[in-house]
């Protein structure tokens, strides 16, 4: 069964920054707790493949995701090509607010771990996860970490 989750909040930080600041995976475990690495495997113009491995609740999850990076729309979207996802997929998008003069980052992914079993065992678990992960990483854009604060 598929999942999607989205993420999102305004942020005191210029759209060139936070953009920046999603858009360096690598420093993605200083803030997620369930990150334990991410490393960039291939980049080529506006296309990466990156390799992620994480853990949720002990169990390993890893995973090698193509991310297609488009820098004047200030969005990221990405795709898994192999690992423990039947599916994970979504985007990165970072919107300057005029009225407020802050800007709007969120994320939307669509995952599946394709095993129903162990969806309907851990799936909860996972979602709660996923989101928790999400939001400590906005929240350390807030915080200016990482970012041009």
């Amino acid at each position: 069964m598929t999942q999607t989750v989205r993420v999102e909040m305004d942020v005191d930080q210029s759209p060139e920054a936070a953009f920046g600041f999603v858009l360096d995976v690598e420093n993605y475990s200083r803030l997620m707790p369930n990150v334990n690495c991410v490393s960039i495997v291939d980049q080529n113009g506006g296309d990466r493949v990156t390799h992620w491995d994480t853990e949720i609740e002990g169990a390993p999850l890893i995973w090698t995701e193509r991310d297609t990076i488009l820098p004047s729309e200030l969005r990221i979207e990405f795709d898994c090509i192999e690992g423990d996802f039947d599916v994970f997929r979504g985007r990165w998008e970072v919107v300057a607010t005029k009225a407020t003069g802050q800007v709007h980052v969120a994320c939307e992914l669509e995952y599946s771990v394709g095993i129903p079993i162990i969806e309907e065992i851990v799936g909860h678990i996972l979602k709660r996860k996923m989101i928790e992960n999400l939001e400590v990483m906005l929240q350390g854009l807030v915080r200016g970490i990482g970012g041009d604060a």
